[in-house]
């Protein structure tokens, strides 16, 4: 049995911070969260132990803008990535080609997102699907 993480119990579309777990697969949805220049959390969660996670994360938004958005990925407090997209303009924008990480155990991981022109409301959402390897 993989360790951490939520397997699928209460919450069966895994919507939240969270990651759950279903066999060796493991994901996280966001759900839609508004994001403003306070750099929001899209996802929060803590992998579990003796595993590793081979993953791919897609960042969208609702609908585009001509806003510049942030979008940052950390493990463990230290910076992984950013994805930085300029100008929304479009409909229903994803932010690039899914990001592609590979997890380790113990790992927290923070996604966050940032309106770097202001402060108005962007809703956005993050979705992480990926293999569980022991």
């Amino acid at each position: 049995m993989i360790s951490g993480g939520n397997p699928v119990g209460d919450n069966p579309a895994g919507t939240g911070g969270g990651l759950n777990y279903i066999g060796t697969h493991a994901y996280a949805n966001s759900g839609v969260v508004d994001v403003t220049s306070a750099n929001e959390s899209l996802l929060d969660f803590t992998t579990g132990s003796g595993s590793y996670i081979v993953a791919k994360l897609q960042i969208q938004s609702e609908a585009g803008s001509g806003d510049d958005m942030l979008f940052s990925v950390s493990f463990n407090g230290e910076l992984i990535m950013n994805n930085y997209v300029s100008s929304t303009f479009q409909e229903s924008p994803d932010f690039g080609a899914p990001l592609r990480l590979v997890i380790p155990p113990h790992t927290r991981v923070i996604v966050t997102g940032d309106n770097q022109a202001g402060g108005t409301i962007r809703k956005c959402y993050a979705i992480l699907t990926g293999r569980v390897y022991a």
